[in-house]
């Protein structure tokens, strides 16, 4: 459904990128004439004013992870890996679609996983997933992340994925701040899509290795689950005609790890994806062509089927599906769009490392921003961004919230199925953390390798008395503080709507140990960034 146009952009073309620290974004060429598309030449370095580097990762220091013990996850209430509500994956609505079935499929293997801090101070973790037929705890050619030589001597962070059993991305370690930059460069990817006009290369079918018959085993949305307790089981679904790749998205969880696709399909609140698919079914998806605004089909021959998808959740609304999958907001060079995929661009794999794309997300006081740069298929090099409010047309985005004083309740819905219920999808007092990640987070689809450098995090030059109060809500969360002193941080915060004020308050605090050093260097931390 597409809807009136909100928002074309103006822009790079033919220009070339060079990036620093100090000025993150330098375009060179011919910037005189208006360009086709994406955002104009002497705006791009516009895009970091009052943004503040805090955090980058350049991948220069070797990574041990693939050293690292594999841990069983026994699906426990208790271990790092649970995740609160019906989805999870031993999850009730699996118990319920599935009953016996499924409890005797999901016991036909262990779930393996690691999980892996890393950068300065732990900023970021990587989080793998795969599956243990042997239950030995031995895997075989698992999921990896290691550090990569590119081809201009410099380093870089390399996810392969043998199997689609497995997954495996990059995060935060702790929840995004208030107002944040995100970024990163894509710099290699082979997660499907077609290659010099083929989907058949490097002897895979759209990046899949055509060595068994794959299925969404043991977890899929209904249906039978009779059968064996294997992939092959006839019962379940294939997904040998999927790939893809999450470029960068936000979901709305603590410490986000690869689940199940059900899971993950009601945990997003923006991203950017790729859904490469060798199928008939997306013959109603259509893609922008960014430099005229014109639509093409997926399934046309001028589509190579890698395409980037960059969708806002609708939090009001989920698709006639079998599962609590929200729909889609788009925004786009050809305008406004709803429900069905309409993708902004095609990336071309072809042209890496040599040349990459770079992602980003930006989170403000009342919205969020997707941004990407590249050198678009038909279209050449440009900058695309698009932004949506937190509420934009009564149309919300799915629990922008991170504290409970920031929604109202009104968008709650009871989810159900005729045979499953899900109630209070989006209750008042509720509050969901941002956390980015970047990669496969199903552990029933997918199969590839991606490679990625340069993540950085930016932060707001000055910061203010909201963005500290989503600080106090989050050392409340994380079990750093009481309700008690909460409270009071709240309460200064509101009187004092000074940030030098509540740095006294802070110290005077500090002076009669009434906070812990670490509590402290939190909110002490981010005040020095403004």
């Amino acid at each position: 459904m597409k809807t009136s146009k909100k928002k074309i952009w103006t822009g790079i073309c033919a220009a070339i990128l060079l990036f620093s620290n100090s000025n993150p974004l330098v375009v060179s060429g011919e910037t005189d004439e208006k360009q086709a598309f994406g955002i104009q030449n002497d705006k791009v370095n516009q895009l970091y004013n009052g943004w503040k580097l805090k955090y980058e990762e350049n991948f220069e220091n070797e990574l041990f992870i693939d050293d690292q013990p594999w841990i069983h996850d026994d699906y426990s209430e208790n271990n790092q890996w649970y995740v609160e509500g019906e989805l999870d994956d031993n999850g009730e609505f699996f118990h319920k679609k599935g009953g016996k079935d499924f409890a005797r499929h999901l016991d036909s293997f262990w779930l393996m996983r690691k999980s892996v801090p890393f950068g300065d101070s732990n900023w970021l973790t990587v989080e793998l997933a795969d599956r243990d037929y042997s239950k030995t705890g031995e895997l075989e050619n698992p999921v990896s992340f290691s550090t990569v030589n590119l081809p201009n001597g410099k380093k870089a962070g390399k996810l392969t994925e043998p199997h689609y059993g497995g997954g495996g991305l990059i995060r935060s370690t702790d929840p995004l701040p208030a107002e944040y930059r995100i970024e990163y460069r894509l710099k290699t990817i082979d997660f499907g899509g077609m290659r010099n006009g083929t989907f058949e290369y490097d002897g895979k079918t759209n990046g899949i290795i055509p060595d068994e018959t794959k299925t969404n085993f043991p977890w899929k949305a209904g249906g039978n689950f009779e059968g064996p307790s294997e992939p092959n089981n006839s019962n379940f679904d294939s997904i040998e005609n999927e790939n893809g790749f999450y470029f960068l998205t936000i979901v709305d969880y603590h410490d986000p790890a690869p689940h199940n696709n059900v899971f993950i399909h009601t945990h997003r609140k923006v991203g950017m994806d790729a859904y490469n698919v060798n199928g008939l079914w997306s013959d109603q998806y259509e893609i922008v062509d960014p430099s005229t605004g014109e639509l093409y089909g997926y399934n046309s021959k001028k589509s190579t089927r890698n395409a980037i998808n960059a969708l806002f959740m609708n939090g009001d609304k989920f698709k006639d599906h079998d599962m609590p999958y929200n729909d889609f907001l788009i925004e786009t060079e050809a305008g406004s769009f709803e429900g069905d995929i309409v993708s902004i661009a095609e990336i071309q794999p072809e042209l890496m490392p040599e040349e990459d794309y770079l992602f980003a997300i930006e989170r403000n006081k009342n919205s969020y921003t997707m941004e990407v740069t590249g050198n678009f298929l038909h279209a050449g090099l440009g900058t695309l961004r698009y932004t949506r409010e937190f509420e934009e047309d009564d149309k919300p985005i799915f629990h922008y919230n991170n504290r409970p004083n920031q929604y109202d309740g009104k968008y709650n819905h009871t989810w159900d199925d005729g045979d499953f219920q899900i109630e209070d999808t989006w209750p008042a007092e509720s509050a969901y953390p941002d956390y980015f990640i970047i990669g496969d987070p199903h552990i029933t689809h997918y199969e590839g390798s991606a490679t990625i450098s340069d993540i950085k995090l930016y932060v707001p030059e000055n910061v203010d008395v909201d963005y500290l109060q989503t600080v106090v809500w989050q050392l409340y969360e994380s079990k750093k503080i009481g309700k008690e002193q909460m409270t009071l941080f709240t309460t200064k915060l509101e009187d004092l709507q000074n940030i030098d004020d509540f740095v006294r308050f802070l110290e005077h605090q500090k002076e009669h140990e009434n906070i812990d050093d670490e509590v402290y260097q939190k909110l002490t931390e981010d005040i020095s960034l403004g």
